[in-house]
């Protein structure tokens, strides 16, 4: 209603400056203080109700346009201006499904539409996303998923309308207007209950140094050898589908092993009370425990840097499990067997989604590759890594079947390139036949790898 009543009271101004007749220093003030007024009411107002205040403010413009008035197309361009700028600093989403959750007309004369009516505001912790939607607009998610944040119950998961992941990684957060902080009778965690939970889970960790990785490597080690390689060798290729030699490979040289969530509570008593803490999401899971070797900061170099988990049970996924108190690295370095490295003029490196898909790889291609722990972080410290070593690197994000890379996917590995091409790194885009989503699952069907300089 307050947006509404500015809408009008700007229009009267512009009206009054039309009937001045002639354009003077006061009048375009006066255009540019009721501009100024919608805008500042706008940053008020939230991101939900940006769009609605725009389009009724650029329909008042354009109704005083058709009436002969050069003048008003003039203001309306001016505070046109100031409201894209005032929108894109405050960071409104681009999707156009969520733009137009929140779209609503409001013409003088008339009520607003819509600003009454239930909306489902939602987020998503794969792609970051978040909007206002109408219910019947959301997608459910799939029936198999689960809820990847603690405060969604399964009623609570959709389909991302950003991503369309369906996995349990989008949920509605609360409905509006009956709700603003609350989701099911109970408050959501704020930024400040979060940290304090994360800095309870994480205060018996060490900080990041050398020692302190050198130290986990080696008590670690005692874990790996009670693990057991034999086992790990097998679920690799059943699993998986690995060659033999590549799933020898990977339990030798890279440290991969099979664990049981009971075995390894049982075996990680041993360890000291900051370590075995680290284990406790697993205790009741089974998979793959991946090593994570990766450059420390303050320039301490290659090092054990944190643990990830292929996990099995119920829907299969990946978690990350840190090491240190206050850093997790972005992604993880595999170098390839010496007898498959593949010697070029300039050296290359293979970055990918995932460890596993980096492991893959670097054995089939013989380049060192890079898996990041998910979509690609950090990438100016990434970029300025790698530019030590590499003067080229090939970039391969995930492929979707019908529609090549996602949206959300392929911004995320621009925002890398952008970063190489400023470290002084070539970067090359791979690609292969439709039917297999990752480079792993092309390099084991056997498919040829093409090399472009411009995402297929």
């Amino acid at each position: 209603m307050i947006l509404y009543i500015l809408v009008v009271v700007d229009a009267a101004l512009a009206a009054a400056l039309r009937e001045a007749r002639r354009v003077t220093l006061a009048g375009a003030m006066l255009a540019l203080a009721g501009a100024l007024v919608i805008a500042g009411a706008f940053v008020l107002a939230g991101p939900g109700a940006h769009l609605m205040g725009l389009a009724a403010f650029m329909a008042v413009r354009a109704l005083e346009a058709l009436r002969g008035s050069r003048r008003a197309a003039g203001e309306a361009f001016l505070a046109g201006v100031i409201l894209t700028g005032n929108l894109l600093l405050r960071g409104l989403p681009p999707h156009p499904e969520r733009a137009a959750a929140g779209l609503a007309l409001a013409l003088p004369g008339e009520g607003a539409v819509g600003q009454g009516a239930l909306m489902a505001l939602w987020r998503c912790v794969k792609c970051w996303s978040w909007g206002r939607s109408a219910p019947e607009a959301l997608a459910p998610a799939a029936p198999s998923a689960r809820p990847r944040w603690r405060v969604w119950g399964r009623e609570d998961l959709i389909a991302c309308p950003a991503c369309g992941d369906r996995k349990g990684h989008a949920g509605i957060m609360a409905w509006e207007p009956e709700e603003t902080r609350r989701l099911r009778g109970r408050a959501l965690p704020t930024p400040a209950r979060t940290e304090a939970r994360t800095e309870g889970r994480t205060s018996q960790l060490l900080p990041v140094h050398r020692g302190a990785a050198e130290r986990a490597e080696l008590l670690l080690a005692r874990l790996w050898a009670r693990l057991g390689r034999e086992e790990t060798v097998r679920q690799l290729a059943a699993l998986r589908g690995y060659p033999e030699e590549m799933a020898a490979w990977m339990a030798d040289t890279l440290q991969v092993r099979w664990f049981e969530g009971e075995a390894l509570q049982r075996l990680a008593r041993g360890l000291p009370e900051d370590l075995e803490g680290v284990f406790r999401p697993l205790h009741r899971t089974w998979g793959f425990l991946l090593p994570v070797r990766w450059w420390l900061p303050g320039g301490e170099g290659l090092a054990l840097a944190g643990l990830q988990a292929r996990v099995y049970s119920g829907e299969a996924r990946y978690l990350t499990l840190r090491l240190f108190r206050d850093w997790t690295p972005p992604a993880g370095l595999v170098l390839p067997p010496p007898g498959r490295e593949v010697r070029l003029p300039k050296r290359e490196v293979v970055i990918t989604e995932g460890w596993l898909k980096a492991a893959v790889a670097a054995f089939y291609m013989g380049r060192p590759a890079v898996g990041f722990l998910g979509l690609p972080r950090a990438c100016p410290e990434v970029a300025g890594l790698l530019s030590r070593d590499f003067r080229v690197a090939i970039l391969a994000p995930d492929r979707d079947e019908a529609r090549g890379i996602r949206a959300h996917v392929r911004r995320a590995f621009r925002g890398l390139a952008g970063a190489l091409f400023r470290a002084r790194v070539e970067a090359r885009w791979a690609s292969w036949e439709a039917g297999q989503k990752g480079i792993d699952d092309a390099l084991l069907a056997g498919l040829p790898i093409v090399l472009s300089s411009r995402p297929a």
